[in-house]
């Protein structure tokens, strides 16, 4: 995996968020922080915001009280979504 990919990863992963659920472009986990067992329901919109973000590799990272979206472009590889 991409080393700059893992720092934003791991960045998400020690951030005060009350959960992060972040998954590759086929909705399978990379990494899950998460105090609320309900953000496993939001995989499915995870996949459409992927599909809307059309990048080559939409990592998606789901936040709990926020709604934001990011394109994060070192070389225009991946995505982060956040999701409420």
């Amino acid at each position: 995996m991409d080393k700059q990919l893992l720092q934003q990863i791991d960045l998400i992963m020690q951030d005060s968020v009350q959960g992060a659920l972040i998954v590759d472009q086929f909705g399978f986990p990379l990494a899950n922080k998460s105090l609320n067992p309900q953000l496993s329901q939001y995989v499915k919109s995870i996949a459409d915001c992927a599909t809307a973000l059309k990048d080559e590799v939409p990592i998606i990272a789901i936040e709990t009280g926020e709604t934001k979206t990011y394109i994060i472009k070192p070389g225009s590889k991946f995505s982060l979504c956040l999701l409420a």
